[in-house]
């Protein structure tokens, strides 16, 4: 005995649920990222962290750290004035140096310079972990 039966396939509703879910694995990662991140992100009152937590765009995996002295800290390189100062007037150009920054551990014992690489070379396999289950939960 034959059965018959019909199968309605809609690729509009197939391919709206895997954006969904590829937008919402990719939210939880970016916060993972930028939680994870922050752990080793220098601190002295916060502010630096602060401009990751109002610059980031998680929804669109963009996590940022929006102060005019962020790229100094993530490269962590002395600059210096042309009178070899660490401090420039206003418009004054500075030069890299070759000596490292110190980052104080009284705010953050975990202070460091590239801060992004080093929670990736702690936690990126987590991170991929989150990105995956997230994506498979949502389809």
């Amino acid at each position: 005995m034959a059965a018959e039966f019909t199968v309605n396939f809609n690729p509009n509703a197939v391919m709206a649920r895997i954006e969904g879910a590829e937008e919402a694995a990719l939210a939880r990662v970016s916060q993972e990222v930028m939680d994870d991140s922050n752990l080793y992100c220098p601190q002295n009152e916060k502010t630096l962290i602060q401009s990751s937590l109002d610059n980031s765009d998680l929804n669109n995996g963009i996590v940022q750290w929006v102060m005019p002295y962020a790229p100094y800290l993530y490269y962590g390189k002395l600059m210096v004035a042309p009178n070899g100062s660490a401090w420039a007037k206003h418009g004054e150009s500075k030069t890299v140096t070759g000596t490292p920054l110190n980052y104080s551990p009284d705010m953050n014992a975990n202070a460091c310079a590239m801060w992004f690489e080093k929670a990736k070379d702690i936690h990126g396999k987590e991170w991929t972990e989150t990105y995956e289950k997230e994506l498979k939960g949502g389809i």
